[in-house]
């Protein structure tokens, strides 16, 4: 998805079924990967700000970077917790 504007605009991207990811992060932009989402962007070349979530999508060792870690029993999904943060 395309977003035509000069504003900053804030892509969270999550687990489950993806048909791709159709935008390019510009000036100002912050990405979010929601747990498994990494997955998407690390597949598209996007480098994520920002990755939240429980990692139990993921395979393998937990990202480093600028990683927030929430433990597995929560009350909130990761995709909830990513929202909220943006």
């Amino acid at each position: 998805m395309s977003v035509p504007t000069t504003e900053p605009v804030c892509y969270i991207v999550g687990a489950g079924e993806c048909g791709g990811l159709n935008f390019s992060k510009t000036t100002g932009d912050l990405v979010i990967a929601a747990d498994g989402g990494l997955t998407y962007l690390e597949r598209e070349g996007i480098a994520p700000d920002l990755v939240l979530g429980d990692f139990d999508s993921l395979e393998g060792d937990r990202p480093s970077g600028n990683v927030l870690a929430y433990p597995s029993e929560k009350d909130e999904t990761d995709m909830f917790l990513a929202v909220r943060y943006a």
